[in-house]
């Protein structure tokens, strides 16, 4: 039984700091920004190959990468606002 209490408190206390929250709010924002800014590169990557005659399959690769860094990067600056820098 004290083997279990000390797993506990021990789960209780990682998910209780600082770190973990800080971390968790960035997988949530991030997972939330990355919805609508691949909806964009979906739209940008169809009008990009209609005009221009780049391949379609090229441009969406490139603005998906884009849109995922650019997640990560606004998700961080947010838990960085939001929780104080490390």
């Amino acid at each position: 039984m004290k083997l279990l209490d000390r797993v506990k408190l021990r789960r209780e206390k990682i998910l209780s700091s600082f770190d973990f929250k800080r971390e968790s709010y960035i997988r949530r924002t991030t997972a939330i920004l990355i919805v609508p800014f691949f909806l964009f590169v979906g739209i940008a990557a169809y009008i990009v190959e209609i005009f221009f005659g780049v391949s379609g399959y090229f441009s969406c690769t490139v603005g998906a990468v884009a849109a995922i860094v650019f997640a990560v990067l606004i998700a961080t600056k947010k838990a960085n606002d939001k929780f104080g820098e490390e």
